[in-house]
C-alpha cells in the first residue's frame, strides 16, 4: 500500500463541508468560535469549538502549522483520519472535515470532542481509590483500544504513538484512539518500517536499538501495555 501523499490531501481554503453526526454543514473559517484549549504538542494545539450559526455543534479543532519540515506528518495525520475517522468506528475518533486558514497558514482538522485524555482520567480514578471500578474501566479501555488497533491493522495502518495522551475518554466512559500524525503503512503483518518514530518510553526494546529492525503491530500492543 502506498504511503499517503500530500497531493492526496486536497484541503479547502475558503469554505468546507463538515459531516457532523449525520448532518452536512457548510462553514468558513469565520464561523468558528474557539473556546477552551485542550492540549498542545510539537505539531500544534487542540481546542474545543462551536459554530456561531450552529451553537449545538461541539467539536475539537486541531490547528497545525504548515511549516515545511512538519508538512509530511501533517498530511499523514489528515489522510489517515480521513480514511478511518469517517467510518464511524466506535473506538476511533470521528473526523468531520478540514480547512486551511490562509491568514495564519494553518491546517484545521475538525474532530469529535471528548472530555479528557487517559493520563488525566487515570489521576482522577486513583484519587477516588475505587479499585473495583478502576478494574472495570481498565477492562473497557483494553477492549476498546485493542479493537481500535485491530481496525487499523485491517486497513494496514500502524499507529506508532500509542500512549495515554492519545487515548481519549468521554462521560459515557467510551475510550477512543486519536492522533495519526506518525502512523506507518505496511504490506504484510510483519514489516512496516525501521524508522525511529514515536515516544521513547512507550517503545519496545527492539525499537530502541540504533539499527532498528522492521516492526509491526506488536509494537503498538507493547505501547498499550506500558500505557496501562
Amino acid at each position: 500500500m502506498a504511503r499517503p501523499s500530500r497531493r492526496n490531501a486536497r484541503v479547502p481554503t475558503t469554505t468546507t463541508i463538515l459531516q457532523y453526526e449525520g448532518k452536512t454543514i457548510e462553514i468558513n473559517i469565520n464561523d468558528l468560535d474557539i473556546q477552551q484549549l485542550l492540549g498542545s504538542g510539537g505539531y500544534g494545539v487542540v481546542s474545543s469549538a462551536s459554530l456561531r450559526n450552529y451553537p449545538n455543534v461541539k467539536m475539537a479543532v486541531k490547528r497545525i502549522r504548515l511549516e515545511t519540515e512538519k508538512r509530511l506528518s501533517t498530511y499523514t495525520d489528515l489522510t489517515t483520519i480521513e480514511r478511518v475517522g469517517t467510518k464511524s468506528y466506535p473506538y476511533i475518533i470521528k473526523y468531520y472535515g478540514s480547512i486551511i486558514d490562509k491568514v495564519d497558514s494553518d491546517l484545521l482538522i475538525f474532530m469529535e470532542l471528548m472530555d479528557t485524555s487517559m493520563d488525566k482520567f487515570y489521576r482522577t480514578m486513583h484519587e477516588r481509590q475505587n479499585l473495583d471500578l478502576l478494574d472495570l474501566i481498565l477492562q473497557r479501555l483494553i477492549f476498546s483500544i485493542v479493537s481500535a488497533l485491530n481496525f487499523l491493522k485491517q486497513h494496514r495502518i500502524l499507529h506508532r504513538d500509542v500512549k495515554p495522551q492519545n487515548i481519549l475518554v468521554n462521560r459515557q466512559c467510551e475510550f477512543k484512539l486519536c492522533d495519526f500524525g506518525i502512523c506507518g503503512y505496511f504490506t504484510n503483518s510483519k514489516s512496516v518500517t525501521s524508522s525511529f518514530k514515536g515516544t521513547d518510553i512507550y517503545m519496545p526494546p527492539e525499537r530502541m536499538r540504533h539499527n532498528v529492525e522492521p516492526y509491526g503491530i506488536r509494537s503498538d500492543i507493547w505501547a498499550l501495555g506500558i500505557s496501562l
